[in-house]
């Protein structure tokens, strides 16, 4: 989360208009990310010492939920940052191609439909198969 005091939150009203709703929006996609983070690690950790029958279905689909708000929230910013015309060497760009998966991740989730045909027929053959699959909508993994 951005500090109170960060240039983000208090533009200057000389620029103009775009970029203002440029950095305005940045600034909203990176509190957003901060937040989502840290209601992660809250959660984790009140989980941390339970076995995964104990953990109740309110905090796993919380881990979810949080957890896709940053995949989506990442995908955002690398669009937003792109609309600042980055250096190609620059720190911006960096980021941009550094997360390049997050974006291939959510347009596969956001357009599942588009992607497996016959999604209806696809997940009860997940449960039929004789191999260990990874669920559907993925495993989310703390790393310390």
């Amino acid at each position: 989360m951005l500090s109170e005091n960060s240039f983000l939150r208090k533009l200057p009203l000389a620029l103009d208009l775009k970029t203002r709703l440029q950095l305005e929006a940045i600034g909203i996609a990176l509190d957003t990310l901060g937040t989502a983070y840290a209601n992660m690690r809250q959660i984790s950790t009140e989980i941390s010492t339970q076995s995964l029958m104990e953990i109740k279905t309110e905090q796993k689909v919380a881990l979810f939920y949080h957890g896709w708000c940053i995949v989506d929230q990442i995908h955002m910013l690398r669009l937003l940052l792109g609309t600042l015309n980055p250096q190609p060497d620059g720190v911006l760009n960096q980021f941009i191609q550094a997360n390049e998966a997050v974006t291939l991740a959510r347009n596969y989730m956001d357009h599942i439909d588009k992607f497996i045909p016959n999604l209806s027929k696809f997940i009860p053959n997940l449960s039929k198969a004789k191999k260990r699959r990874p669920p559907v909508f993925g495993v989310i993994r703390f790393v310390p």
